[in-house]
């Protein structure tokens, strides 16, 4: 082989082995975050072609085994679900508390205008 050739053949090795490690790493920053981890996902957040993903059955066998665990995620997801509905309703609470306030204090300065424009009107 000519030193041309084995230049190239160490540069594309070397470039899909940064390709593999950035999928590896996005595959598992995607969990990491609750993330859906399919190979949509993780070919566009990886910059690699989806062809890529499932000529390398390494990769695509890692994503597969990376879905699994999302059962338990979603349980968690469910349980900050309740959470939020909690923090929901007790900001629905405290709007609907507001909201009485304010309508009497409408009710007040509607009825304080009633009386200003009597004594308006009464003025010579």
């Amino acid at each position: 082989m000519t030193d041309n050739l084995k230049g190239l053949i160490k540069y594309r090795e070397a470039r899909s082995e940064e390709k593999k490690s950035r999928v590896k790493s996005v595959i598992k920053e995607l969990f990491d975050f609750n993330e859906m981890v399919n190979v949509n996902a993780v070919a566009k957040k990886a910059a690699v072609s989806r062809q890529y993903l499932y000529s390398h059955k390494d990769l695509l066998s890692l994503i597969k085994e990376t879905k699994g665990p999302s059962i338990v995620r979603n349980h968690k997801k469910a349980a900050n679900l309740k959470a939020s509905e909690k923090s929901n309703d007790a900001q629905l609470r405290l709007i609907k508390e507001r909201h009485k306030k304010l309508l009497k204090e409408n009710k007040n300065l509607k009825e304080e205008i009633c009386i200003l424009q009597t004594y308006i009107e009464d003025l010579p």
